[in-house]
This record gives structure tokens, C-alpha cells and sequence, in this order.
């Protein structure tokens, strides 16, 4: 120590190595694990709120699906006058309706056979009207229905079968015996029979000026016979086609 100084300074013994303080660890093994599950759970919740916020497909209205009333959306297309897609939803109501009673079903496929014969499709009209009967034969729209079938056919060139369904519509309990009497047989060509019902919608299908030909009672009896001559020599001859030796 030197006299006069307030301060003693202990010096080092030269030639000692200096001691240094280790570098701090930025990482340690404690820091290390609560970062990696910070992260993990981290993960854990954003895979659970992407999966809980995922949009659910469309459906019909099953469990975990989302509900499309399909009779409200035909009548919202119909009322803007897009009647095939009021068609189409009507169509789809008709398949996935649960609560569907007979009476509903036959007033439904009733206005989409309306919303067809609007949009020109007659085919399909007819088909729905004959849906409408099926579903609810009691219906109380039985009389328009049975107009509308009419009209149908009639469109659809079937004037023979039009005016059977015609008579047999407007005779007393007549939807049972419409088929009875078109179906009536009138030749057997073997094991097939012909229908009076072909030889009807034979002669209608015949331009007019031969039509002429085959006027009257006797006329109608003489096409009759050319008719099944003629089928009786078309099925040998198909036969005869089936039976040739293929060499």
C-alpha cells in the first residue's frame, strides 16, 4: 500500500491469467422446451379454428348440411319467368321432399307439368301429368289433368291416342278401360299379337292424300288387312335375317 492514498488498489500478481465470465447462453435447455411448446400448441389451435371455420358442403339438408327449400326457390324462378329452372327445382323438391304427402306431390308434379308445356316440352309435361295421377289418384285436380294429358298428345301428334284417352276419360269410370279397348287384339302373327291401337296410330301417321285413300268403314277394314300383310311379311323376314347362317 503506498501512505497517502484513501484508496488501497490490489494489483494482480503479474504473469496470473485474467478470468474471464463465461458468454451467456441465449438458449438454455429450459427456454428451449417452453419455446418448442409454445409453438406446438400454437399449431394445435390453428389447425382447430381452419377446421372449425371450414365451409360445409351444400346438401339437401342432412346432418351437418346446409338446407335448400327448393319449392321456394321453383317459385321465385317462376315468378321471373325462367320456367324450365323452376322445372328443374321442382323436380328436385319432388326427389328430396321428406314430408311429401300424396295430395302435395300431385299438385307439384301438376304445375311442373304446367311450367313444361309453358317452356314447349311436351314429353316432359305429359310425363309429369302422368306423375300427378299416380301420386295422388283421387286428386281433385283430375279433371285439368285429364285435359292437359289430352292436350299432350295432341301436340305431340298422338291424335289416335288423344281421342282414346279423350273417350276414355269422359266415360263414367273410365281410365280402366282406355287401355282395355286400344289394346284390344285384332291379328296374331304367331306367339305377337297387333293391337288395334297400332293400326290406328298406322293410319294416323299416313299423309293425308293416303289417308283419302282408306276413307270410310271399308276403307279403314282394307288398311287394316294391307296393315298386317305387310307387318306379317316384315316379321318373316326379319326371322328369315336372324336364322341365315352367318357364313
Amino acid at each position: 500500500m503506498m501512505q497517502g492514498s484513501k484508496h488501497a488498489t490490489i494489483s494482480e500478481p503479474r504473469g496470473a491469467p485474467v478470468r474471464r465470465r463465461p458468454p451467456k447462453k441465449i438458449f438454455d435447455r429450459k427456454s428451449t422446451f417452453f419455446s418448442v411448446s409454445v409453438l406446438l400448441l400454437f399449431g394445435i389451435l390453428l389447425f382447430v379454428e381452419l377446421r372449425g371455420t371450414r365451409t360445409p358442403p351444400p346438401s339437401d339438408g342432412g346432418k351437418g348440411g346446409l338446407s335448400l327449400d327448393y319449392r321456394a326457390l321453383a317459385g321465385k324462378l317462376k315468378a321471373v319467368g325462367l320456367h324450365e329452372e323452376a322445372a328443374r327445382a321442382y323436380e328436385r323438391y319432388l326427389e328430396v321432399g321428406r314430408d311429401l304427402t300424396p295430395e302435395s306431390a300431385a299438385r307439384i308434379a301438376y304445375t311442373l307439368g304446367k311450367l313444361y308445356l309453358d317452356a314447349g316440352k311436351f314429353e316432359a309435361a305429359l310425363d309429369a301429368f302422368y306423375r300427378a295421377e299416380l301420386y295422388d289418384p283421387d286428386t281433385e285436380l283430375s279433371g285439368e289433368i285429364d285435359a292437359k294429358i289430352v292436350h299432350c298428345l295432341e301436340r305431340l301428334g298422338r291424335g289416335v291416342a288423344a281421342q282414346y284417352a279423350l273417350d276414355a276419360r269422359t266415360r263414367v269410370g273410365g281410365k280402366g278401360d282406355e287401355t282395355k279397348e286400344s289394346e284390344a287384339v285384332v291379328a296374331r302373327i304367331g306367339a305377337d299379337t297387333i293391337t288395334r291401337r297400332q293400326i290406328e296410330e298406322a293410319f294416323a301417321a299416313l299423309p293425308p292424300y293416303l289417308r283419302e285413300r282408306f276413307k270410310g268403314k271399308e276403307g279403314k277394314r282394307a288398311f287394316a288387312e294391307k296393315f298386317v300383310a305387310e307387318e306379317l311379311l316384315f316379321r318373316k323376314a326379319r326371322k328369315l335375317e336372324y336364322d341365315k347362317d352367318p357364313e
